[in-house]
């Protein structure tokens, strides 16, 4: 018993430590004295090397020294307008040092959800649109080879959380499919067509896999490739109006009229999904095709 409560209070010192690092870490990052949290940082350092919140925390301080918040018009990643809005640039040479931190990180602790999708939102910035296509292509089959075990800030388990680590990673990942479809940029679609069939093959249970894969060809433009993956999917999720919903576009826009109303009139069966009212301009719309 003696030494079951000796264990118990180095865990408890252990996990007060890494709580007080963190807090200290936050609050000089916020106060923005680089140079004291650099001293900070590395006293973290000689006590805890392999640490996943020292390396995040160097990967914050990184980023955000000499990061300058310019108001100018730039294309916005995530929705592929030009807007005149605030933009941060980094120093490029910090930028590649924040990556190595968070790419060391990962190595260390390949679990750590949080620390791919902070990889994910670099790539992003940069525009790399073929390595982040790899990524989270990747995610999809070690989410299989962990069985799912996914770990959160903290090391704390997904599931601790009340979230499914699975519909955590399968539907936060649609952020970077919206990414694609609104980049305008060939990588980027190369990225959601690669990314949607690995969905489609590993987890067939999802509509999600045959939701992007007919997504890739409908904002191609080929509905003919898209309309087999939509009637697969309808066989397996009827009661998806997304899936619905596209069926009818996808009809449409090949010709078949009566088809396309067939579909768009099952969505006014689903109340609560779709505005009555916008289905019915759906099938005005159809007509005047």
């Amino acid at each position: 018993m003696k030494k079951l409560l000796i264990i118990f209070m180095i865990l408890t010192a252990g996990s007060l430590f890494a709580e007080d690092r963190i807090n200290g870490y936050q609050q000089l990052l916020k106060s923005g004295d680089y140079a004291k949290l650099r001293i900070y940082l590395n006293d973290w350092e000689s006590e805890a090397a392999d640490d996943p919140e020292l390396l995040i925390a160097w990967f914050n301080y990184y980023m955000n020294l000499d990061a300058v918040s310019n108001v100018g018009t730039f294309r916005d990643p995530w929705t592929g307008q030009f807007v005149l809005a605030p933009h941060m640039s980094y120093d490029q040479d910090n930028l590649a040092k924040a990556v190595a931190f968070l790419d060391r990180g990962i190595e260390i602790a390949p679990r750590r959800l949080d620390m791919h999708f902070g990889r994910l939102r670099v790539l992003a910035e940069m525009y790399e649109y073929e390595r982040q296509g790899e990524l989270l292509t990747s995610l999809l089959q070690t989410s299989l080879d962990i069985g799912h075990r996914w770990l959160w800030s903290r090391g704390l388990p997904v599931e601790d959380m009340g979230n499914d680590p699975l519909d955590m990673l399968l539907y936060s990942s649609q952020d970077y499919v919206h990414l694609w479809t609104n980049s305008g940029n060939e990588s980027a679609m190369a990225s959601l067509l690669k990314y949607a069939r690995r969905e489609q093959q590993l987890y067939p249970d999802y509509v999600l896999g045959y939701s992007n894969h007919a997504l890739y060809y409908l904002e191609e433009g080929n509905y003919a490739d898209a309309l087999p993956i939509l009637l697969e999917a309808y066989e397996r999720f009827p009661g998806d109006h997304i899936i619905i919903h596209n069926l009818g576009n996808c009809y449409g826009e090949l010709g078949m009229k009566t088809e396309a109303r067939a579909y768009y009139e099952k969505l006014y069966e689903m109340p609560g999904k779709l505005d009555r009212e916008y289905v019915d301009k759906l099938i005005e719309e159809l007509e005047e095709l």
